[in-house]
């Protein structure tokens, strides 16, 4: 009987560990997924700055062509 209740503990106290090992790998997942995607939106926009400013260098260099002439 006593064997049976040690068992149950370990039992217990294995699964309790097992599932607070869980909870810490979900919560530094999404801590993770939050941190890339803040560098994604931050990377992303300034891709977008400089194809902006690559576009208008471009229309710049052609105005100043189109004046020249």
């Amino acid at each position: 009987m006593r064997h049976l209740k040690v068992e149950r503990r370990f039992a217990a106290e294995h699964l309790g560990l097992a599932r607070a090992s869980w909870q810490r790998t979900a919560r530094r997942g999404r801590e993770l997924r939050d941190e890339y995607e803040a560098l994604y939106r931050r990377l992303r926009a300034r891709l977008l700055a400089l194809a902006l400013l690559a576009v208008a260098m471009v229309v710049a260099a052609e105005l100043a062509v189109l004046v020249s002439v």
